[in-house]
């Protein structure tokens, strides 16, 4: 780690690389993310609403209930685990790989610092990527929640009032 940040000046040399670990990373992390956002809030609206059958809360509150447990918990812990997976196992096979083909030692005979070129592109794409991946899964998980609520005919759909319930849940 400390090789890494005394190499951040090179930064801007392998700008491309990161590009490329961008779209990696990033781009190609989405349709998981929002597919596992998605049934989180589905799984958490169908929950709020089956608890709020049996207590004092008002069902108003569901819409608030899954946007506070969306934005706070589940997207960013979710998504966390899913793009450990995901990338982790990516980033670790690729990095494996070009240490047995030996990969690595040609690039330090190239004078090349493979720190900068391998591991500094990976960590900025993902510092630049992870958060708009869980700003994708926070708008996919509150919009399985509506989805949930919607297609449950137990549930009325006004009881998804998630702004409302949100900016009470504010002041």
């Amino acid at each position: 780690m400390a090789a890494m940040f005394r190499s951040i000046g090179s930064w801007i040399v392998f700008y491309s690389k990161t590009l490329e670990q961008m779209v990696t990373i990033g781009t190609n992390s989405i349709p998981i993310v929002m597919l596992t956002a998605f049934f989180s809030g589905m799984v958490t609206s169908v929950q709020s609403a089956y608890q709020m059958t049996s207590s004092f809360i008002p069902p108003e509150t569901i819409g608030s209930i899954v946007g506070e447990s969306i934005l706070l918990e589940l997207a960013p812990v979710i998504s966390a685990l899913v793009l450990t997976g995901r990338v982790g196992a990516t980033i670790t096979a690729e990095i494996g790989t070009m240490r047995v083909t030996e990969q690595i030692d040609a690039l330090e005979s190239l004078s090349f610092d493979p720190v900068s070129y391998l591991i500094l592109p990976r960590v900025m794409a993902g510092l630049i990527m992870f958060p708009i991946l869980i700003i994708i899964a926070d708008y996919c998980g509150i919009t399985g929640g509506w989805v949930s609520v919607v297609i449950d005919p137990d549930i009325n759909v006004t009881s998804f009032q998630f702004f409302d319930g949100f900016k009470n849940n504010m002041e």
